[in-house]
Parts: C-alpha cells; structure tokens; sequence
C-alpha cells in the first residue's frame, strides 16, 4: 500500500479519469470498498 499526498491522488484520479476514460464515481466506489475491506480486516483481527 501506499500513501500519497492529496495532490497526487487528484493527479491520479484526473489522470485515471481523463487518459484512460474510467468515471469518477467507479474509482471512488472502489476506493470506498477497498477501505471497508481493510477496515474489515482490521477488525477481525482485533476480535
């Protein structure tokens, strides 16, 4: 994993949604998915 700036995730995202074609709201639902799985994991790791 790794953690950028929110500079460089607009950069990515602009770049994700303008050179490749993907739309915003699929990135964010799987960005709101990955985190819910990690969060997830967290948690029945703690349990």
């Amino acid at each position: 994993m790794y953690i950028v700036t929110a500079k460089e995730m607009y950069d990515i995202d602009h770049f994700i949604m303008h050179e490749i074609g993907v739309g915003g709201r699929l990135i964010k639902g799987n960005a709101g998915r990955a985190i819910n799985v990690k969060i997830e994991d967290s948690l029945d790791k703690t349990n």
